[in-house]
């Protein structure tokens, strides 16, 4: 009997090796767990790790099996195609893994939802990107927060000593989306704590290691609440305190009669949109809030930090940026009309956004079973993920300089800012899931690097370790410290 035991353990272990061995690229797949060893341990430098595969092999889409949960990671522009616009319905944001591992932190809000629920909050929030909306309330409102956050940057001048510039952007977007979106007064760039903010980037962290973990380890940790798990639900705690406190205070507002005026903030605009339950429903409102903050605060602060990194490391591109800015603006302050011809700025901002996506590595559920173009097979409930890190590092498509930092590649002839494929450059996603905050993030990132380089230069500390945090967006994982001298 112990040797059919042992027999029948033997065969066990052969058939799961054999059937976790995947033929696309050449991750090695271990007995029972898959590839999970080896992004365990890639973890650190999981988007270099993925983009040094596909260079290497010369694969542009790839399969990894992590304990049963199918990951694929894709840089085929037709591919991207396929699941951002001919076949997008198939590719959900809430089904399978990906919705399971995120349910936690944005519950059902547009990040992760599908069908009805999706198209009735994009409806709702595309209410807020008007022109009319950035000319008489957005574009005011970042040049406040902008003036403000110049304030703290000439204290640090005055004092000469270097400071966090990447804390800095993210205080800056906290405060200046806080008050246009929920009507908040969060004061973070004058000080005021706001526990909120750490414990949204930690759980932000926990969601990419559990997409990386077989579901049950995870599911298991959460049940004894232990570990990582244990953190995780403290953090969540956190967070959903201070978001039903906001909510909380919108509604006694909206309670009250308060005129809220033309500046009614997003979050009171749902609140009175309709008379549907559901949007009058907490939870509902919660991950409402909770998905909106990562796209208004997170993105953008971490291309303004990824920017002004480049800007000092490369100063005869901040030289031409600055020219531009002079000529355009004559010193006076920037606005929505008078921002928009300055070619060089959009094209900075674009290669940043090549080099340093904001959301470097963006997956999705297979609702069924599908062919690529590339001839690839996706399984049911697979994850496909369109890798921005690595297809902005593809030589093909950019080059052989492609790890340079150089505006100029979006610039035609006579230069004028050149749009690319979009999806080739898929940083703000593309086809029906296009971000509809596109244009206020190049609003806030316009006018805040306009107003820091008219009155400061910048530089960079010596001896930095500058790299990435693996969060859902690309943080840095240690501080940006520089100084700054008033012009």
């Amino acid at each position: 009997m112990l040797l059919i035991l042992l027999g029948l353990c033997l065969a066990y272990l052969t058939y799961s090796w054999l059937t976790l061995r995947v033929p696309q690229g050449t991750v090695w797949h271990y007995p029972l767990v898959g590839a999970m060893p080896t992004m365990l341990h890639n973890l650190h430098r999981f988007h270099d790790w993925w983009h040094k595969y596909h260079q290497s092999t010369k694969c542009r889409t790839m399969t990894v099996n992590v304990a049963g949960n199918i990951l694929m990671s894709t840089t085929d522009k037709a591919n991207v195609e396929h699941m951002l616009k001919t076949k997008w319905q198939n590719y959900t944001n809430g089904a399978g893994q990906r919705g399971c591992v995120l349910k936690d932190l944005l519950g059902n809000g547009i990040f992760t939802a599908d069908g009805d629920l999706w198209r009735e909050q994009r409806k709702t929030a595309s209410r807020e990107f008007s022109a009319n909306r950035f000319r008489s309330f957005m574009g005011v409102e970042f040049v406040r927060y902008s003036i403000e956050l110049c304030n703290v940057v000439a204290g640090h001048a005055k004092t000469k000593k270097a400071f966090d510039l990447h804390a800095l952007f993210f205080q800056l977007t906290l405060d200046a989306f806080g008050h246009i979106a929920f009507g908040l007064n969060l004061g973070s760039l004058k000080g005021t704590p706001v526990p909120f903010a750490d414990s949204f980037d930690s759980a932000q962290e926990r969601m990419m290691i559990r997409l990386n973990t077989p579901t049950w380890i995870w599911k298991l940790l959460r049940f004894f609440n232990i570990g990582a798990e244990k953190r995780l639900h403290k953090n969540l705690q956190t967070c959903d305190t201070f978001i039903y406190s906001l909510i909380q205070t919108r509604r006694d507002k909206v309670a009250k009669g308060l005129n809220l005026g033309d500046d009614i903030d997003l979050l009171s605009r749902c609140m009175d949109v309709s008379d549907s339950e559901v949007i009058k429903d907490d939870v509902y409102l919660r991950d409402m809030v909770i998905n909106f903050l990562i796209a208004g605060r997170d993105t953008t602060a971490c291309a303004l930090s990824w920017l002004f990194y480049e800007l000092a490391l490369n100063p005869d591109v901040e030289k031409q940026l600055r020219e531009e800015i002079d000529v355009s603006l004559s010193g006076s302050v920037p606005n929505y009309d008078n921002i928009k011809d300055m070619p060089y700025l959009q094209a900075c901002m674009s290669e940043t956004q090549r080099l340093h996506p904001s959301v470097p590595f963006d997956g999705k559920s297979a609702l069924a079973d599908d062919i690529l173009p590339s001839g690839h097979k996706v399984p049911r409930g697979a994850q496909l993920a369109f890798n921005n890190y690595a297809m902005g590092r593809d030589e093909e498509y950019w080059a052989p300089d492609a790890l340079v930092f150089r505006p100029s590649r979006w610039l035609d002839k006579s230069g004028l800012y050149e749009k690319v494929d979009p999806f080739k450059f898929p940083a703000f996603q593309a086809g029906p899931r296009l971000c509809l905050g596109i244009d206020m993030a190049h609003l806030e990132m316009k006018i805040t690097t306009i107003l820091l380089l008219q009155k400061f230069r910048f530089r960079l500390c010596a001896g930095q370790n500058i790299t990435y945090r693996l969060t859902l967006v690309l943080q840095m994982k240690n501080p940006l410290m520089m100084t700054a001298e008033v012009i």
